[in-house]
């Protein structure tokens, strides 16, 4: 009994996960030839052909780097931590100066809040306590961006 393979089902499934396909189906592996490096399979005009991938340009390698890197600085803020004079250890990141920042505004010199410190740990901090530790990881930010 002679086996044959379904051009119509072949280019269905291959369009829709081509690489996976040539690699994992024989009858396909037969029918294709391996693709070659820097080359692409693609149906086209209902033809199964080869395209050369191309290459990245500069600005494209340049934007993914501008992206990679500032996708890093966002990470390292965000695990900013400040000790203050008091040995505290706040969260510095930028969702944490937020609330540092409201809480200072709302209140005054000698005030007291609770505030769940960098190793979740629930202590009375001062108003001065949150401004300085503001005021730390504004400069930890900071310098994170300028680098």
């Amino acid at each position: 009994m002679s086996r044959y393979l379904n051009t119509a089902t072949l280019k269905q499934e291959t369009e829709s996960n081509a690489d996976n396909i040539i690699d994992s189906d024989s009858r396909v592996k037969n029918w294709f030839k391996s693709k070659p490096d820097g080359f692409k399979g693609e149906w086209i005009d209902g033809t199964y052909t080869f395209v050369e991938i191309p290459l990245p340009t500069q600005a494209e390698i340049d934007a993914k780097a501008y992206a990679q890197a500032k996708q890093d600085k966002v990470l390292a803020v965000s695990q900013i931590t400040v000790t203050t004079t008091s040995d505290k250890v706040f969260d510095g990141g930028e969702v944490s100066q937020n609330r540092m920042g409201r809480a200072v505004t709302a209140s005054s010199a000698g005030d007291t809040t609770q505030w769940i410190l960098a190793d979740n740990t629930q202590a009375t901090v001062t108003h001065e306590e949150l401004k300085e530790a503001l005021l730390l990881s504004g400069e930890a930010m900071t310098a994170i961006w300028m680098a």
